[in-house]
């Protein structure tokens, strides 16, 4: 059996979500290796059946500090597991361990800090020199020349009729805004509000409780509840939305990095969602509930893991075909 493993970016969860559900569709048919923050990855449910290694790679999104030679600190870990493919999920260096790579990535965090130096050149020129597949969202891609896939895993067939929920999220690592408090009080402490809140865990208050406030737990039992959400539109919430057919706003402050810059514009231009940079705005838009028509969201849009699949038997062929001679 093919052994792959799965080497996500540590910032946030997003990356690490993905490739989640990326590792239970390929279980099927291989031995799977997940590479990462435990700590994080425990907050997802696996099989049994795949292997669980720690690592972590030292990034850091508040300092912007990317560190080009992660890949040093897991390559003898490779080595002993002799895996036949590498993939990473926004992490071009993988390109330097020596492993069969694939690579996923809607933009590398050398694009959004403006990284440009020796390494990089190197880094690029390997990947062109060892013709490494680069996989990326046919919506949220924002160059030419790569593969495009759609979202990794299956749409939510159903949709519940209870739905009513306003989901308000800013993703796992930021830190407290007082300006974005001020407004969720005002949408809070709204007298008239009958819509039910799933709030930030950043900014949820216990006291919030009798007001019709939850805690956001970003399971699927609270998705099957969310009509609505702005949010800081990173991948994985995106993901997560369009999945569960929400209605979504993307709260894009001018505080925020160039990836959320770029899904919001593309949200906006695939007609997928609204941009916002009113959180108490979109709220006043939504109670009105006179939306524009948006782009239906349908199953054509997923099961991009089934392209990496099929990349995946290719290269298993092609081995077998050049052993073989």
């Amino acid at each position: 059996m093919i052994k792959v493993g799965l080497i996500p970016c540590q910032n946030g969860l997003g990356h690490i979500s993905r490739s989640a559900v990326l590792a239970e569709k390929l279980s099927v048919k291989y031995k799977i290796f997940f590479l990462t923050n435990l700590n994080k990855l425990n907050k997802f449910k696996l099989k049994k059946s795949i292997k669980r290694i720690h690592f972590i790679s030292q990034f850091d999104l508040k300092k912007k500090n990317y560190n080009q030679f992660w890949y040093k600190k897991i390559e003898r870990k490779i080595k002993r597991l002799n895996l036949d493919i590498l993939i990473s999920d926004n992490l071009p260096e993988i390109v330097f361990l020596k492993n069969k790579s694939i690579i996923i990535s809607n933009f590398f965090w050398h694009e959004i800090f403006n990284i440009k130096n020796e390494k990089l050149k190197k880094t690029f020129n390997l990947i062109n020199k060892k013709k490494v597949k680069i996989f990326r969202n046919r919506i949220f891609k924002n160059q030419k020349n790569f593969s495009n896939i759609g979202f990794i895993g299956n749409m939510v067939n159903k949709y519940p009729k209870y739905k009513k929920g306003l989901l308000i999220s800013f993703g796992s690592e930021d830190q407290i805004d007082n300006s974005i408090s001020n407004d969720l009080k005002k949408i809070i402490y709204d007298k008239n509000r009958k819509i039910p809140i799933f709030l930030d865990p950043n900014y949820f208050k216990p006291k919030y409780k009798k007001l019709n406030v939850r805690l956001a737990t970003y399971n699927q039992s609270m998705f099957d509840k969310i009509k609505y959400a702005i949010i800081k539109p990173g991948f994985g919430s995106l993901c997560d939305c369009l999945k569960n057919q929400i209605i979504i706003f993307c709260y894009s402050n001018k505080v925020y990095n160039k990836e959320f810059k770029i899904n919001s514009e593309a949200m906006k231009k695939n007609n997928l969602g609204y941009q916002t940079k009113n959180i108490l705005a979109s709220y006043k838009f939504i109670k009105k509930n006179k939306f524009l028509k948006l782009k239906k969201i349908n199953k054509n849009m997923w099961n991009g893991e089934k392209k990496i699949i099929e990349y995946i038997d290719q290269l298993k062929l092609n081995k077998i075909k050049i052993m073989g001679k």
